[in-house]
């Protein structure tokens, strides 16, 4: 599966461990912030549920501005000596795996039910 690029299109991470340093009872969650959540999920739902055809989110020219000026500053991290050069399958996905959950935490904040999605602003 290497040729298609398989294995380099899951998102992963490999932070520091916690073990030790754990709360053993943990706060619950407030109840405000699970509402907000399952308000904003709900919104999200209901906002693409009957969209029949793929919309496009334009970004605007400052978001595409600051998208360039990461991706070349990336660009150079992917050569084999470099940071990213042991993973440069996945190194080669991730602009446009940050972008398209960047459009998905755009619409989670303001989705439109009308099905006229909103052109991403950088934040």
């Amino acid at each position: 599966m290497r040729g298609r690029g398989l294995l380099d299109r899951f998102l992963y991470a490999l932070p520091a461990g916690n073990i030790g340093y754990r709360q053993t009872t943990p706060e619950p969650v407030p109840d405000r912030v699970r509402a907000d959540y399952m308000r904003r999920i709900g919104h999200l739902a209901a906002a693409l549920y009957d969209l029949t055809e793929c919309h496009t989110i334009a970004l605007t020219p400052a978001a595409a501005e600051v998208l360039t000026t990461w991706r070349e500053e990336l660009e150079p991290r992917r050569r084999p000596d470099e940071p990213l050069g042991g993973v440069q399958g996945w190194a080669s996905k991730l602009d446009g795996a940050t972008v398209r959950i960047a459009g998905l935490l755009h619409l989670a904040a303001t989705p439109r039910v009308t099905g006229a999605l909103p052109s991403a602003k950088t934040r």
